[in-house]
């Protein structure tokens, strides 16, 4: 399914992620073969209507995270896991730990998995305006790019909302002379998370080209734009690089240049790794 084709640009429904209903999304997946969203609410008490409802948001917050994919027959969902979805519903279903958000936040943010705006504003405005972005400024870009009116609550809210994506601390949502400022915090990382580094980079490299084993260092940085789902500057991704080279997930062939990024393996075969350094 391609997203911006299919998927309304508000999508949402005004609604910012919630990681309770993400979970019960994560959490009946598999199980859910043609149920109405009505029937997906009687089953996991999510709230839903006849026009509105947390339903059918939440599974598309859960299939830009990279958690589930589905397809839909008329008014019936068919859920299904991805690799992703069934680690995190084994080793922290309630998502109670960062790192299982930091990844759900990537793969939203994401060109070619995630949410359209999510991607616009953390991953090409942040790179096009610097790390402080006025609201009237995002949505301006948003509105020229898509010709649509956008609805920018639920990204405020996403990084405002201890039930969403706020305990990260990537992005500070601030009011500045009555207007709303994104601030993106640079250069946080943690040892713990390099599988979920590596998984996060492979992934995408793979959805750009699957039969592909070798990358330009400008694709890395410029087309899936992976530092930036992270919020790091170029000199601190490479650095991250460099400790994927030295654990063999990946190769950097500093030979040619540009650099080319070599990738040793693939992301089914890593993403069981994410959970294994945490302390």
């Amino acid at each position: 399914m391609d997203n911006k084709e299919n998927v309304s640009l508000n999508f949402h429904a005004s609604f910012n992620p919630d990681f309770e209903y993400i979970a019960k999304i994560v959490q009946i997946a598999d199980d859910c073969e043609g149920l109405s969203k009505e029937e997906i609410s009687g089953l996991t008490g999510m709230p839903t209507g006849a026009s509105s409802g947390k339903v059918e948001p939440h599974i598309n917050y859960a299939k830009f995270m990279n958690l589930i994919d589905f397809k839909k027959e008329g008014n019936k969902y068919h859920i299904y896991s991805t690799s992703l979805g069934n680690v995190i519903k084994n080793e922290d279903l309630y998502f109670l730990e960062n790192l299982s958000k930091l990844i759900c936040n990537y793969f939203l943010t994401s060109k070619i998995y995630g949410a359209p705006m999510w991607y616009r504003i953390v991953r090409y405005m942040r790179n096009k305006y610097g790390s402080e972005i006025k609201e009237s400024v995002a949505l301006k870009d948003l509105s020229d790019e898509f010709n649509i009116k956008i609805n920018m609550t639920p990204f405020r809210s996403c990084y405002k909302n201890d039930k969403s994506l706020a305990s990260l601390n990537l992005i500070n949502v601030q009011e500045v002379d009555n207007e709303n400022v994104f601030t993106f915090n640079k250069n946080k990382y943690d040892d713990e998370n390099i599988y979920v580094y590596a998984y996060t980079l492979i992934r995408d490299l793979e959805g750009l080209d699957f039969n592909r084993k070798e990358f330009l260092i400008n694709e890395v940085f410029e087309i899936i734009a992976w530092h930036r789902g992270y919020c790091w500057d170029e000199d601190i991704a490479m650095m991250i690089l460099e400790k994927l080279n030295d654990l063999n997930i990946i190769s950097l062939n500093r030979q040619l240049n540009p650099i080319t990024v070599i990738i040793n393996t693939k992301s089914e075969d890593i993403v069981n790794e994410i959970y294994s350094l945490l302390i």
